[in-house]
């Protein structure tokens, strides 16, 4: 039986403190002694255990790139126990790395942030630290190595060949949108989809998106609905959740992001935490929220069909706000925005009205990003709307 992640700490507040051997979180070496091991398993096998094991103790990724290998965790809560009473919390963070081949694959925590209550800490007592977290870590990643029954009559590895054959479609799509709207915009979209005994895609939906761009998503969406996975006679449906990211950086559009597969039937929840194999729509990261009860509009337009359009616009801020926040993980705040909207749907002015973010590069951002969005065209008039974001973990 696996062990909660969130109930492995039975020591005392010495586990983060500077008693018996200690060694600095920025030391190399920490992580080759410590954090790192290789098997005799296909890489597939390694990260999807690693994506499982985590998914599977209720830990949400921030990150789950299947192509790098790379996996972060959320920063994720610990209680710190001492006899039979909780003294505080300790919280985790994990940056992993998983390479390797069709035969062996290493996996690496790379990095490892670690706090004591709100206090992030330099160093850690390895041997209780490696004893109660580190190694039953890896344990769960070697109890996740076999594949699913499923998954040995359409794998991972099967899904994820047909998926690669297509980024440079995904990627074309995209740059032709930007051309033909001259926008430059970037983000995630988020597609369910079933695939049936024939290989074709019976079923899909867009689960989420952070592109602010409703045309894009849906050319997304067509492509892929026409993708063919290949007939597997005698098979059951298969259903994915495959995230998209697409960017302005070069190399970066079109690039797959972390998978969750399940089996036909199955029930896929709004959150990581609700099931295993990979990661869902609440991976996107952060939050990002327009307050509709403080949304205040002056002209023809009303606030309602302000707020309409918000509701679709918003989730592409979710982008820049977890930019910010894989510096800070706690960075978090509010940004008041006024601005006004033409006739023709177009916003003719803005300005930030006041922040509590203490960020003005990322305030600016916010601000040229909504500034960009349309809220189609309406009667002779502007109007003039004051709106609060409101952006958290």
């Amino acid at each position: 039986m696996k062990k909660p992640l969130l109930a492995l700490l039975v020591a005392s507040v010495a586990l983060l403190s500077g008693c018996a051997k200690t060694m600095q979180l920025n030391d190399p070496a920490l992580y080759d002694q410590y954090l790192t091991r290789t098997y005799n398993q296909p890489h597939h096998v390694c990260y999807n255990a690693v994506i499982r094991t985590f998914v599977g103790r209720g830990v949400e990724l921030t990150k789950a790139d299947p192509m790098a290998g790379r996996i972060v965790t959320e920063r994720h809560l610990a209680m710190l126990y001492a006899g039979y009473g909780m003294v505080g919390t300790v919280s985790h963070r994990y940056y992993i790395d998983v390479t390797g081949d069709k035969k062996r694959c290493t996996i690496k925590v790379t990095k490892y942030k670690a706090w004591k209550g709100d206090n992030e800490v330099p160093y850690v007592d390895v041997d209780q630290i490696y004893n109660y977290y580190w190694a039953p870590l890896f344990g769960g990643f070697e109890s996740n190595f076999e594949e699913d029954e499923d998954d040995a009559i359409r794998s991972s590895k099967d899904l994820d060949a047909v998926i690669n054959q297509h980024y440079q479609e995904l990627d074309d799509i995209y740059k032709q949108y930007k051309k033909d709207t001259k926008k430059k915009f970037e983000g995630r979209v988020m597609l369910k989809f079933t695939i049936a005994a024939s290989g074709n895609i019976i079923d899909i939906s867009i689960e989420g998106t952070t592109t602010g761009e409703l045309d894009f998503d849906q050319q997304i969406k067509e492509a892929v609905s026409k993708w063919d996975f290949g007939e597997i006679p005698g098979s059951n449906n298969k259903t994915l959740i495959v995230p998209f990211d697409f960017s302005d950086t070069a190399g970066d559009s079109g690039k797959k992001g972390g998978r969750r597969v399940k089996g036909d039937g199955d029930k896929l929840g709004g959150s990581a935490k609700n099931g295993s194999g990979g990661i869902s729509d609440a991976n996107v990261g952060g939050h990002a929220t327009a307050q509709e009860n403080e949304v205040k509009a002056k002209g023809p337009r009303s606030a309602a069909d302000i707020m309409k359009v918000m509701k679709n616009r918003t989730p592409a801020l979710r982008s820049i706000y977890n930019k910010y926040r894989e510096n800070d993980p706690s960075f978090e705040g509010r940004v008041v925005l006024k601005f006004t909207i033409g006739p023709d749907g177009k916003v003719v002015s803005m300005s930030i009205k006041s922040s509590t973010t203490n960020n003005a590069k990322f305030d600016e951002e916010i601000k040229k990003k909504v500034s960009e969005w349309n809220f189609g065209e309406a009667g002779a008039g502007n109007t003039t709307v004051t709106i609060p974001f409101v952006f958290s973990e």
